[in-house]
């Protein structure tokens, strides 16, 4: 436990004062996003395609057989395995809560 914590505390110090853009893999699909894994840094952290809290997905449609997930109208599609554009920072959403976000950079 305390290891774990000391990781997550060691990886927002590095990353306050440090956002960057990096590749990530996509590890997992999600009904409002995915999992990534982001190999330089040894992170896995949640990418939302919507905004959190925003209910139904609108816009994006997940196909669980082929673990891909796409816009309605088949623009834009990411499956499992594939390479994506992130940005990582340390936000505070909470007063005295950071936390790393992972957000999709569109190419």
């Amino acid at each position: 436990m305390a290891g774990r914590a000391s990781v997550e505390l060691h990886t927002l110090i590095y990353f306050r004062k440090r956002p960057t853009d990096t590749e990530a893999r996509i590890v997992k699909i999600r009904s409002n996003g995915f999992i990534v894994f982001v190999p330089k840094y040894g992170i896995e952290g949640p990418v939302y395609l919507t905004p959190r809290g925003e209910k139904g997905g609108g816009e994006w449609v997940v196909d669980e057989q082929q673990q891909k997930v796409k816009k309605t109208d088949g623009s834009i599609s990411y499956s499992v395995l594939q390479t994506v554009m992130i940005h990582m920072e340390v936000v505070e959403p909470q007063p005295n809560r950071p936390k790393l976000e992972l957000a999709l950079i569109c190419r």
